[in-house]
């Protein structure tokens, strides 16, 4: 994982991003927070996706 680089957006799909998962030739991947604590991978390119992200 890495920062988040200041051309990056902020939120996206109500979802604060809290750093770079990764990229590719599709886009990049985030690491994505909900506003009651959910942490997703956010996906922006060509397809917008979301998918739950677990810790345990």
């Amino acid at each position: 994982m890495e920062a988040l680089r200041g051309d990056d957006p902020q939120t996206i799909g109500g979802y604060t991003l809290v750093c770079r998962i990764g990229s590719g030739g599709m886009g990049q991947v985030f690491l994505g927070e909900s506003a009651a604590g959910q942490q997703v991978a956010v996906s922006s390119g060509l397809h917008a996706w979301h998918f739950t992200w677990s810790a345990a």
